[in-house]
């Protein structure tokens, strides 16, 4: 079984490998066919020998910043903002490292500096395409393997749209598992309704939750506000207590937004939730004595 997933995962290096240096050799041939119009007239003459020049420079400088920047470690079914800022730090590096270069060598004499800015775009397309593609692929297949129907997830609504509410609903999205479903999130912002957050409809205001539990036939409700005031917890659960809600609520804002308390730390509202203040204990025996 060892022996079988070291080989596994030696395969999917050799092909994520192969991928990206098949991008990188084929964005300065695609760089000169868009510039000279989807012909092959630069395989003539002096623009030969530039998009050599080119070639022979940009390949190596690409390959050599894959390793610096660590983009052979990304595991693209995860790639996230973070890993494309990455990608696009390192091909702006390359293209003018390797601008640096052949000007060094040639001073760009016969080759279009537009060329430059095209190997530019279409290298970080297609590096960038093939993650998100893998990114998404990967989330389609694991919502076939493991969530059920519609039908049978649990309906949930989910109380706020700032950032806790965020991480909330794209973490009960990417785990079909659980059999939850979030169908829509209530904010106070009349700014955000009617946009959607992760594909889910944001609507206003909070205290339109009877009405949207009666809708969605749900009684389900999970609070993504852990920066909220006693007073506001106090209006908002008033408002799941009259709806005759189940609701839950995340732990601090600190927790939340390292995503520590998402999905596993959904608890039911507490008393310190609402004083706004750890509860006052008693001294039972000191006041005995």
């Amino acid at each position: 079984m060892k022996e079988t997933l070291l080989r596994w995962a030696l395969w999917r290096r050799v092909v994520i490998g192969g991928i990206d240096f098949a991008v990188i050799l084929i964005a300065l041939p695609l760089a000169y066919v868009l510039r000279f119009n989807f012909t092959i007239i630069f395989l003539d003459g002096e623009y030969w020998r530039q998009f050599l020049t080119g070639f022979v420079v940009l390949v190596p400088i690409r390959f050599l910043l894959r390793y610096v920047f660590r983009l052979h470690r990304m595991v693209w079914r995860h790639t996230s903002l973070w890993e494309l800022r990455r990608l696009v730090v390192a091909s702006a590096i390359g293209s003018l490292v390797g601008v640096s270069a052949v000007a060094f060598i040639s001073r760009l004499q016969g080759m279009p500096r537009s060329v430059f800015i095209l190997e530019w775009g279409i290298y970080l397309f297609l590096t960038a395409g093939v993650r998100i593609t893998s990114r998404m692929s990967w989330e389609m297949w694991r919502g076939r393997r493991v969530g059920g129907a519609p039908q049978q997830m649990k309906s949930v609504i989910v109380i706020g749209a700032g950032s806790a509410g965020s991480t909330l609903v794209r973490a009960l999205a990417q785990n079909p598992g659980l059999g939850e479903c979030v169908v829509a999130v209530l904010d106070d912002d009349q700014g955000k309704h009617n946009r959607e957050l992760h594909g889910v409809p944001i609507l206003t205001p909070v205290k339109r939750l009877p009405e949207l539990l009666s809708d969605f036939e749900t009684r389900y409700v999970y609070i993504a506000l852990p920066s909220a005031t006693s007073a506001q917890m106090r209006r908002i659960v008033r408002i799941c207590e009259e709806a005759d809600a189940e609701f839950r609520t995340l732990p601090s804002i600190s927790d939340t937004l390292t995503g520590r308390a998402i999905l596993s730390q959904l608890r039911p509202v507490q008393l310190e939730d609402l004083l706004g203040r750890e509860p006052v204990g008693v001294d039972i025996e000191g006041i005995a004595d």
